[in-house]
């Protein structure tokens, strides 16, 4: 129970360490406001958001030994509900459409990196785990 937990806590830090560091990049080469009013500027956004969350369905499935594909769907779950959460105080839900679809592929992308990190076992991958780091 308690790797179960530490395995989502680990891929919601993950996914938010790596969207935050990408923010605060594009805010130096953008300027701190962005341009995520405009398509393009949205589109940036949805994109990296959801590499974030693959990167941090990954690290839920090996860091969870058993039902890694169900663990990387709980860290999405919970990452969408903060995502409608992040929506509703910023005040965005005017702009639903900006923000349906990555909501709409936040827990498919989670278990895509769940799936790659299936992928990697299945194949032998010989890196130690995480419990003998």
């Amino acid at each position: 129970m308690v790797r179960s937990a530490m395995a989502v806590i680990a891929g919601i830090l993950v996914l938010t360490v790596t969207s935050f560091a990408i923010e605060a990049l594009m805010a130096t080469w953008v300027g701190p406001s962005g341009s995520s009013g405009d398509a393009f500027g949205s589109a940036a956004m949805t994109t990296y958001t959801l590499l974030c969350v693959v990167v941090g369905g990954y690290v839920t499935a090996r860091v969870a030994r058993r039902a890694p594909l169900g663990h990387a769907g709980v860290m999405g779950a919970i990452e969408l509900l903060f995502t409608v959460g992040a929506m509703v105080q910023l005040g965005q839900t005017g702009r639903i459409a900006a923000w349906l679809p990555g909501m709409l592929l936040m827990m498919p992308a989670a278990m895509a990196g769940a799936m790659i990190r299936a992928r990697q076992t299945a194949h032998g991958d010989t890196a130690a785990p995480i419990s003998q780091w």
